[in-house]
C-alpha cells in the first residue's frame, strides 16, 4: 500500500510550502552522516522536464569533530567505490548538464541541472543510457533508474554508512504528472519479474509530488522507481 499525504494549500501558496518542506527536509538530512539525493523536476514553457539533481556525502557534525570529520570525508572521497559517483554524473553530459562539485568541510558531492525535452530522439537516448536518475515516460506513468549505487562496496561499515539514513527525495511538478496514483521500488523495469514491488511514501503537496525512497532499497537489488499514474500493473 502506498501512503499519500495531501497538502491543504493549492495553487502558488501550495507550491511555495512544498519547496519549504523540501529543502527543509534537505537540511535536517544533511545533519546526518550519509549519502543524500534530492531530485526537482518541473516542466518549461518550452516542453522540456528541467532537473536539478544534487547527489552529497555529508558528515554528522554532531557526533564527530572537525577534524575528524574532514578527514572522514576525505577518506571516502578517495574510495574508489565512492568516486564511481562521477561515472553516474558525467553521463549526464550527453544531456548539455551543467555540473558542479560540491566540497566543503561539511559535504562532499555534486549538483546537476539539466533540461530534457522527451522528443524521439532524446528517448532513444535515455532508453540505451539507463542513466541513473534521468526518468522515461511509460503508458503507466514514469520510470526512474536507480542502479548500482551500492556497487562494489563490501565493507559493511561504509555501507552502513552510506546508505544506513540515506534517503533519494523526489520533488515533481504536476505539469510533468498531473497524478501519481501510487509509486513502488522495483527491481526490474517489469513488475511481474523477480522481487516484489516496495511500495514508497508519496506526499501530495499542492502543486508538486514529494516521493521519499530510503537508500538502502537501491543499495541491493531495486533498481528503479516507477511512478504510477493510474493502478499499479
Amino acid at each position: 500500500m502506498t501512503f499519500f499525504w495531501k497538502a491543504k494549500e493549492n495553487g502558488a501558496a501550495g507550491g511555495l510550502r512544498a519547496l519549504r518542506i523540501f529543502f527543509l527536509g534537505a537540511l535536517g538530512l544533511s545533519l546526518s552522516g550519509c549519502l543524500d539525493i534530492f531530485q526537482y523536476i518541473t516542466r518549461l514553457d518550452n516542453g522540456a522536464d528541467r532537473h536539478v539533481i544534487k547527489i552529497g556525502l555529508t558528515a554528522n557534525p554532531l557526533v564527530m569533530e572537525e577534524i575528524e570529520r574532514k578527514e572522514r570525508l576525505e577518506e571516502i572521497k578517495s574510495m574508489e567505490e565512492f568516486l564511481e559517483l562521477y561515472k553516474i554524473i558525467n553521463a549526464y553530459k550527453q544531456y548539455g548538464a551543467a555540473i558542479e562539485e560540491i566540497d566543503d568541510a561539511g559535504e562532499f558531492g555534486y549538483l546537476v541541472k539539466m533540461d530534457i525535452l522527451h522528443n524521439e530522439d532524446t528517448v532513444e537516448m535515455i532508453i540505451a543510457g539507463n542513466d541513473n536518475f534521468v526518468p522515461r515516460y511509460t503508458r503507466d506513468g514514469m520510470i526512474i533508474p536507480l542502479k548500482n549505487l551500492g556497487a562494489g562496496i563490501v565493507d559493511e561499515h561504509t555501507k552502513s554508512f552510506l546508505f544506513g539514513l540515506g534517503r533519494y527525495h523526489l520533488m515533481i511538478s504536476k505539469r510533468c504528472m498531473p497524478r501519481i496514483s501510487s509509486a513502488a521500488a522495483l527491481a526490474s523495469q517489469k513488475p511481474v519479474d523477480g522481487l516484489p514491488p516496495l511500495p514508497v511514501t508519496v506526499f501530495d503537496l499542492g502543486d508538486y509530488y514529494l516521493v521519499n525512497v530510503p537508500l538502502s532499497f537501491f543499495s541491493e537489488n531495486y533498481r528503479f522507481l516507477m511512478l504510477y499514474s493510474g493502478p499499479a500493473s
